[in-house]
This record gives structure tokens, C-alpha cells and sequence, in this order.
């Protein structure tokens, strides 16, 4: 009978034992957020800086985007749409930005493509809106020199020329190396 209350007590022992180290299940991935706001950048030193995004409903977030973080730093002062989760960074709060997309300025959305020159026209190749845009205006000239590079524009439209829409430039920003362009 002994023998028999030592082997109950030794599995009931082993059973506690296999749930002690099995641990606790995964914690769930944090849902899927759209948040809109104005994008800024905090801190005064290099490696202090910070992306944060002001959102519209009110509160600040601290943005971390490993693979966009390059052009969210070069977007400070506009509004943006950002899709990402809730993170925890360097013990922080914060959100992982999966992706963005320009606010309307003044009522007229940004396009952002990449600059390409076909002669004496300069265009922006814009896979989400499907269709090469023609610019126009002083700034187009101006961005001549960014052949190859990614980049948002901003401005009026224009009747179209030979089918294209034509946008005279108010504004624009690089954001770096178009797809498939390394820095030399």
C-alpha cells in the first residue's frame, strides 16, 4: 500500500512539474492599428533621436520602423496614415510601423514614386496610383536631378498632356534610392 501512495505522489509530483515548465502559453501578437497624425522628430542628438507621431485623436506615439525609418525621419511636419502594432522598445511603449501613406495637403493627397526623366519631361512612376504623372512647374526642373530616387510630390493638376495627368510642383521631398538604385 506504501508502494503504491509513493508512486501516486511521485506522478502527481511529475505532472506539476511538466506544467511548471511548459510555461505560460504565447502572448497573442498585438492586433493591427490605423492611426493618422503629424509626424515629428524629437531629441537634438543623432543617436537620440526619436520618430513621433501626434495623433489626430490626441496622445503621442514613438514610431519604430527598422525598414522605414529613413523616410519617416525625412517626413517631419507632414500628416500621416500609419499601420503597424504596439510594441514594446527599449522598455517603452511604442508602434512598429509596417507601412504609411501621405496625408491630403490642403485638401490635395501626395503622390510618391520614383522620378524618372524620358527626354525633356520628368516624371514620377507611382506604383499605388498605377499611372506615370507628369510634372510640371519650376520644381519639376528641379527634380530632374533626382533621376532614380524616391520621392513625394505635391501640388496642383493640370490638363492632361499626351494622357497623362500633369502636376505643377508646390512641394516635394526625397526619401532616398528608388527600388533597385544603390548609392554609388
Amino acid at each position: 500500500m506504501r508502494s503504491s501512495s509513493v508512486s501516486s505522489s511521485l506522478a502527481a509530483l511529475a505532472v506539476l512539474l511538466f506544467a511548471a515548465c511548459a510555461g505560460a502559453p504565447p502572448a497573442a501578437r498585438p492586433a493591427r492599428e490605423t492611426v493618422e497624425g503629424v509626424l515629428s522628430v524629437d531629441g537634438d542628438r543623432p543617436f537620440e533621436r526619436r520618430i513621433v507621431l501626434d495623433a489626430h485623436g490626441g496622445g503621442r506615439r514613438a514610431l519604430v520602423a527598422t525598414d522605414l525609418e529613413a523616410e519617416l525621419f525625412l517626413l517631419d511636419g507632414l500628416g500621416v496614415r500609419v499601420v503597424g502594432r504596439a510594441v514594446t522598445a527599449a522598455g517603452a511603449h511604442a508602434f512598429a510601423v509596417e507601412n504609411y501613406e501621405l496625408l491630403p495637403i490642403e485638401g490635395i493627397p501626395p503622390s510618391v514614386g520614383v522620378v524618372v526623366v524620358e527626354g525633356d519631361r520628368v516624371l514620377v512612376q507611382s506604383a499605388a496610383a498605377g499611372e506615370d504623372l507628369l510634372l510640371a512647374g519650376a520644381l519639376a526642373g528641379a527634380l530632374r536631378a533626382h533621376a532614380g530616387m524616391k520621392v513625394w510630390v505635391w501640388g496642383t493638376f493640370a490638363e492632361p498632356d499626351a494622357g497623362r495627368r500633369a502636376l505643377s510642383v508646390r512641394a516635394y521631398g526625397v526619401l532616398g534610392p528608388g527600388p533597385g538604385v544603390t548609392r554609388p
